[in-house]
């Protein structure tokens, strides 16, 4: 159970994804627009440069699950700096969502470089594929977007899940170009 105190009232939660949410000592959930607040006292008392990888992870989804996005990101951030080969795999479909939700698809092509360059192109899975393929919609580079939904699907076995048909969807729908509208709609009728 954590606790903590703010402008002179006590706070708790049990801590984990089912119960992230701070509340007073009689068991009333806190406001939301006071959890934002709250997490923010609590991410204090914390010191994730001494943490490992796992207990950030574990942070940043508590964090999450209270609407905390801004210290979700910053406590994945860190673990991603410490993750190991599959904790890494494990965490970049988290953090690049997360990433995208900020309108940040810049940084999540940068972390994407940044595990390929540190692990290799094995580092790449269909997830992270599809991921850096809706971040190059967000920056209207849909021949990008298109190469990385098309190797995600390649990986898929050519079973495209539902997050993969809708960025190419959005490639067709958004996509100016004429030539890369045929090839989409080939593609988006193929998934």
């Amino acid at each position: 159970m954590e606790r903590i105190e703010h402008e002179g009232t006590v706070f708790w939660r049990n801590g984990g994804k089912n119960s992230a949410l701070w509340a007073y000592p009689g068991g009333l959930i806190a406001p939301d627009v006071l959890q934002e607040t709250l997490n923010a006292v609590y991410a204090e008392t914390l010191a994730p440069e001494t943490m490992d990888c796992r207990s950030l992870v574990e942070s940043g989804d508590e964090f999450r699950a209270s609407g905390s996005l801004g210290l979700a990101v910053q406590f994945y951030e860190y673990a991603s700096r410490k993750a190991s080969r599959k904790q890494l795999q494990f965490l970049l479909p988290r953090l690049t969502s997360l990433l995208r939700f900020q309108g940040r698809p810049e940084k999540v092509i940068e972390l994407l470089r940044f595990a390929k360059d540190k692990y290799g192109s094995g580092m790449i899975t269909a997830a992270s594929l599809t991921s850096a393929g809706a971040a190059y919609c967000d920056l209207k580079d849909y021949k990008r977007a298109l190469k990385c939904c098309n190797r995600a699907y390649a990986m898929m076995n050519g079973k495209a899940d539902e997050e993969l048909k809708m960025v190419y969807r959005r490639i067709q729908s958004e996509s100016d170009e004429m030539e890369m509208s045929g090839i989409v709609q080939e593609q988006a009728q193929q998934v």
